[in-house]
This record gives C-alpha cells, structure tokens and sequence, in this order.
C-alpha cells in the first residue's frame, strides 16, 4: 500500500501461508517465505495427509510485487532479517523469546545474498532470537551465546583486556524475562531494571536504574536517544518509576556509566589493568579495563590482589565531586581508601621465564577538607621509593582534585608491590593503572573498526 494514501499497488497471494516474521522489506525488495513450518508438516505427515508445496523464500520489486528470485531448497526459516549495505539476507527461527512455538528453529542459520537468493554460508548451532543485526556482527538474543561474524557466520572473537589472549565474545544479564533490542553502541533489555551491554568500550554490562523494560522489549535507541516508552503493562513489580523516559548520552554532565562482567581473570602475562579502589563496578577506557576493589559482583573475576593495611577507610563520591572536572579519570579519583600500607598484584605466572616492563599510573585525591601538610606519606614501587614525603592536596592545588604519578618501564618478574611509609596521617589511594610498556601504541579503541576474526 501507499503509505499517504492507503492505495493499494499490488497484492500476493500465498500458495500455502506467510510467516509475519519472515517478511521484510529492504533496498527496493520485500523477502518472505511461503511455506509451513517443519511443525506443522510432521503434524501433516503423521495423519498420512500431503505435506502441500515445497517452502519458498523469494524476493519481490518492492514497486510492482514482480517476483525477482525464489528458491525452493534449505527453505526452513520462521524470521528473517536483511543488512541493506551488505546485502545480506539471514534466514533463521527466533526460539528463545517468551513461549515461542513449539516449531520454532533454533539450531541453523543461513546467510544469502539478498540479490540472488544465493547461499554465503550456514551454521549448525543453537541460538536464541530474535537476532540482533549489528553493524560488525549478529547478536544472538540469548545472554552467553557467541556473537557471529554476518560475513562468514563464525564466532566474534576479540582480544581478552587483560592478556591479549583471542576468546569469543558474548554479553550476559543478570536476570529477567523479555528480549533484546541492539543499536550500534548498545544491547538493551531487562536485567533487573532496564540494562544494557556497552558495544562502544565493551567493558560489560550496566543498568539504568529505576525502570523496568518491558517483557517485550520497549528500548530503542536511535538519533542519539534511548526511547523507553512505560510498557510494564500489568506488572506488579515494585520499581518507582513508572513513566516514559527518554535519555540522551552526557559524559561531562558526570553520568557515570558502570558495568559489570564475566570474564576470566588473567592465566598468563597481564596485558593491562586498572584497579579502582572503593569504586562501584567496572569501567573500560583507552583499552584497560578497570576493577572495583574490593570485589562486588560475585561473578566477576577475581582478582590476584593483595591489601595491606588493616581496615581500610573506604571513601565514595560522585565523579561531581572532582573541582578538577576536566580531568578525563575523575571516575577513578572519586572513590578510593584510606590507610593501605601495601598493594600486591600478581603479574606473570609462576614459573614463567624473565621479566616485563610495565608502565604504571598511580591516581590521588584528597578525600577530607585539610591543607598541605595535613597528609604526608612516600610511596615505592617494587622497592624503589618513587616519591617522597608527598602531599597530595599540596601537589593538586586542594582537595578533590585528581592527581596522577605516573613511573614507566617498572621491571617486574613475577608481582607488582606498592608501599607506603612514613606517614603523617592516613595515605589514600584511588587507582593503580597497570600496562605493558608496548601495548598502548597498538591499541585500537574499536577493536571491531579492524581485522575481526
């Protein structure tokens, strides 16, 4: 039909039945299958009737409903979705939403080119829909299922920000029912309250708290905008707000955008790490991804750390709370402790044959309204004492501002040790940022912009 007018241009008529999820639209093109489901033609056979035409997948001129192309073989699929700049058309099931049909298929895909119904490749393994199509890669609707290439329908794989190592990418939620939604920089649905999976730094998944999205899900991101119009519908669930929302992207309106993730901490040489003393979850920047310790999420990795000191005093405070906010780590600054004396992290394995360079950043603030002089301590690395008698609210110009100590090329053969000594009061600590001396200068922010395996 002609959207304006409601005049309709042509019709098609099903010579068996069309699934509504396997009709899509795109560059001058309507694809859809004809055809019943593997379900239905097994319920056919078992009553001895005739299982009726073969399933089609076709393609029609979108202006005049002429058929372009259809083919008759590997014709299963109950949805399918279409890339219109790679002409990539992917057959498939979307199993795994809330009480899909019993027929559903879930354990093969196949990818055609969209001009020719030709076949690019097939894949055998379960997955769960519906498909999320972004621009780098297919995103399985089920948390824990590998993310594919849509060129060769293999798994992403991408560098583990920890040791360099391949491992297979997936995204993970906590709990809750519905589906997912995808855009190019995050994967939205439940966890909980509304979350999401950060696909610009891939540092996890957070949440958006407050909300809940809905069982079918109602966050759309487009123009810059996360819509999420209230859909709970009947849901009793006690979250307070109940309303319509629509959020834009504020990074220096001190939005802190934490995370959380399931990742394996580290059986070979550390690559790179942060440690954010006090923090509340977990954070990438510039390709180090960063920890909260002590450890909150208890799927999280585990970190080889050890603290000394007693019982630390922990302070927490909003990235706001920077006065130095132009500083890119106020997130790192604004949490941290008071009263370690010694910070141990485990770098190489045991065992493992020399040693390694590494650059690493110390990052300070004064947590308390005191003066210079009020707090004094010297700091050493891996036994040479690097700074001394250092007073970090006299070296900042003040409280609350973010100081960072940076010492490069630290040899380390099996640990990193930090102490410190001579005190005049508590010394604090915010961040330790830990970097092999040669992996920043490779780095490449979107690891997805590159070769992707």
């Amino acid at each position: 039909m002609d959207r304006h007018s409601g005049k309709v241009l042509w019709t098609k008529k099903a010579e068996t039945g069309f699934r509504h999820n396997a009709i899509i639209a795109g560059l001058d093109r309507v694809y859809l299958v004809d055809g019943l489901s593997e379900g239905v033609i097994e319920i056919l056979q078992r009553r001895g009737m005739d299982d009726g035409p073969d399933s089609r997948l076709m393609a029609l001129d979108m202006e005049t409903g002429r058929e372009l192309w259809s083919v008759n073989e590997n014709v299963f699929g109950t949805w399918l979705g279409y890339y219109a700049d790679r002409d990539i058309l992917l057959q498939g099931g979307r199993l795994g939403q809330r009480r899909p049909p019993a027929d559903e298929p879930g354990e093969r895909l196949i990818a055609h080119f969209g001009s020719t119904g030709e076949i690019i490749w097939e894949r055998n393994q379960r997955y769960s829909g519906p498909l999320g199509l972004h621009p780098d890669m297919i995103i399985p609707g089920g948390p824990g299922q590998a993310a594919l290439n849509p060129f060769t329908g293999e798994d992403i794989v991408m560098e583990h920000p920890f040791t360099g190592e391949q491992y297979r990418w997936d995204w993970h939620k906590y709990y809750g029912c519905g589906t997912m939604n995808t855009s190019r920089y995050l994967i939205m649905f439940r966890s909980g309250s509304a979350g999401y999976t950060d696909l610009l730094n891939f540092g996890g998944t957070g949440n958006f708290g407050g909300f809940r999205a809905g069982c079918t899900n109602n966050m759309v991101a487009a123009g810059g905008v996360l819509n999420a119009p209230e859909y709970t519908r009947t849901c009793t669930c006690s979250y307070p707000l109940q309303t319509s929302v629509g959020l834009v992207h504020m990074p220096g309106a001190g939005v802190e955008m934490w995370t959380l993730n399931r990742l394996e901490a580290w059986n070979g040489p550390l690559r790179s790490l942060g440690i954010n003393f006090g923090a509340q979850g977990n954070r990438r920047e510039d390709g180090v991804l960063w920890l909260e310790y002590p450890k909150i999420y208890g799927a999280g990795p585990d970190l080889p750390v050890m603290v000394e000191g007693g019982s630390p005093e922990w302070f927490r405070n909003h990235s706001t709370w920077i006065r130095n906010g132009d500083e890119k780590y106020d997130w790192v600054a604004s949490y941290g402790a008071k009263g370690i004396s010694s910070i141990s992290v485990d770098l190489l394995p045991e065992g493992y044959p020399g040693e390694k360079l590494y650059n690493v950043t110390l990052y300070f603030a004064e947590p308390e309204d005191i003066g210079s002089g009020d707090r004094i301590f010297d700091v050493i690395v891996q036994g040479e004492r690097v700074l001394t008698r250092f007073d970090v609210a006299a070296e900042a110009g003040g409280p609350a501002r973010v100081l960072k100590k940076e010492f490069r090329g630290v040899k380390v053969a099996d640990k990193l040790t930090i102490e410190f000594e001579n005190n005049v009061n508590l010394p604090v600590i915010s961040g330790v940022e830990i970097v092999l001396d040669d992996h920043l200068a490779g780095f490449v922010s979107d690891q997805l912009g590159g070769e992707v395996k």
